[in-house]
């Protein structure tokens, strides 16, 4: 969402994940068989290849909380 990027780039800088996005558009056959996505935009943790966690919808919140659960251990 272009109303949403520039906090998630702002989100990106300081995440302790490493964080990167697709466009609906660049992938849409992955979209459809591998992540099933439904709302835009959504966000989602992946490890090991495995889906985590995700939020739908812009929810900058939300979206905090999962990257926070999701740090891995050291």
């Amino acid at each position: 969402c272009k109303a949403s990027k520039p906090r998630l780039q702002d989100l990106a800088e300081t995440s302790p994940l490493p964080i990167g996005y697709a466009h609906e558009e660049d992938l849409e056959d992955f979209l459809d068989v591998f992540v099933k996505i439904k709302a835009f935009p959504t966000y989602i943790v992946f490890q090991n290849g495995e889906e985590k966690a995700r939020v739908e919808g812009v929810d900058f919140e939300a979206l905090e909380k999962m990257i926070q659960a999701n740090i891995p251990s050291k």
